[in-house]
């Protein structure tokens, strides 16, 4: 069956440039690392909105992750585009029991991700327009450069902002041939919290304990405030996806 069968889609028209929403992705390269950080310095970085019904969850008290993504569009309904993702783990109040806060590592496994997005650059006009007027991402024009598969650079003005760096050659790793993902994001827009969900599905996956690593220039505002959350710069886990599909659905208002 066509993953995207039955779903329709309308044009939209930023500044003369055409796509169409939802957003349809039908060929990504994906690489993700998830590192440990600061749950003090993250709660910090939260809107105020989104700390009054959210909790970030925590690997153990103390300590939560960043998820840090490079996503390679191959072929979307915004036309082919490169886009990094800086992400911070979050959970509705009323859905977490009282005092037991735990970022569980199944959750990753199991495909679910809840997040916050706290920056997104991306290298095409429209995908910035998009995503800023739609959906309230934090979406910027940056160069972003894949290299081998196996890294990434971000960049704007020509100042490099981070590298990432995943070891495709790691023993320890698993192999999977297909797996379902949904990413659920939270973003405040208009004083309101909005809700974006992303339903994928993924083919020649690897999972990896470890296996990621990343730089950054501390002179950027991004690499500044990564100096300050994150405790390492080696991921507690990584992955690669070959190929991946997804719908990005239009956003809901929750409060």
């Amino acid at each position: 069956m066509d993953f995207f069968r039955g779903i329709e889609q309308f044009e939209i028209n930023f500044e003369g440039e055409k796509g169409k929403i939802p957003v349809f992705y039908r060929s990504t390269y994906g690489m993700f690392g998830f590192f440990p950080a600061k749950s003090s310095k993250v709660k910090e970085l939260l809107p105020a909105r989104i700390k009054e019904k959210f909790k970030v969850p925590e690997l153990i008290p103390g300590l939560t992750m960043c998820g840090i993504a490079g996503f390679m569009y191959k072929n979307s309904s915004l036309g082919p585009y490169n886009e990094v993702a800086i992400t911070f783990p979050v959970k509705q109040k009323q859905k977490m029991k009282p005092n037991i806060f735990v970022l569980n590592l199944t959750d990753i496994i199991k495909g679910e991700f809840h997040v916050y997005v706290r920056h997104l650059p991306v290298t095409t006009k429209i995908a910035k327009e998009a995503g800023v007027i739609i959906y309230n991402y934090p979406k910027f024009i940056a160069d972003i450069e894949f290299q081998n598969g196996s890294s990434f650079i971000l960049a704007e003005n020509k100042k490099e902002i981070l590298s990432f760096k995943i070891r495709k050659d790691q023993r320890l790793k698993f192999k999977i041939k297909k797996k379902k993902f949904l990413f659920s994001t939270y973003q405040e827009k208009d004083e309101a919290i909005i809700k974006a969900e992303v339903l994928a599905e993924g083919e020649n996956i690897s999972l990896l304990p470890g296996g990621a690593e990343i730089s950054f220039n501390k002179e950027t505002q991004i690499g500044k405030e990564l100096d300050d959350v994150l405790i390492s710069k080696k991921a507690i886990m990584s992955m690669a996806i070959e190929n991946l599909k997804s719908i990005l659905y239009l956003p809901v208002k929750l409060w």
